[in-house]
């Protein structure tokens, strides 16, 4: 499950950097910076969800070996 959750993190990256380049393009036209935009802010949020996620299950580790040193 781990690394479906990093297959995800780094599908997300991948497609944000194209969405980057996408609106960096001179003939890109309104709407489709627009909707590059929304979904670049959609995969941001999600990004920011498996952060915490993982700050999170790295956290309960850090406490557990923590118990299990005592």
């Amino acid at each position: 499950m781990a690394e479906e959750k990093k297959q995800s993190f780094e599908q997300n990256t991948n497609r944000l950097n194209e969405l980057v380049r996408n609106m960096e393009r001179e003939d890109i036209t309104l709407q489709d910076l627009v909707n590059n935009y929304v979904e670049a802010l959609e995969l941001v949020d999600k990004q920011y969800s498996l952060i915490n996620e993982a700050k999170q299950q790295i956290e309960l580790l850090k406490q557990k070996l923590g118990d299990d040193e005592s």
